[in-house]
């Protein structure tokens, strides 16, 4: 998309968020939000295993503490 400045004639600059920035017909903030939830599916992947371990340890402390 080109804009014309209305008093030199030569093209405006526009910036990203103007000219909404598309890549594979998505806008950049869907794309920001698809690696949001990627990022947080792999992590929430990577720290359950521990996370369901120390819930067990702890679990099974109280229960041999009666």
């Amino acid at each position: 998309m080109i804009v014309r400045s209305a008093d030199s004639g030569v093209p405006a600059a526009v910036g990203v968020a103007g000219a909404g920035y598309t890549y594979l017909g998505l806008p950049l903030s869907d794309w920001v939000s698809i690696f949001t939830i990627v990022y947080l599916f792999v992590h929430a992947v990577a720290i359950a295993p521990r996370a369901l371990e120390t819930i067990r340890k702890v679990v099974a402390h109280f229960k041999n503490k009666n």
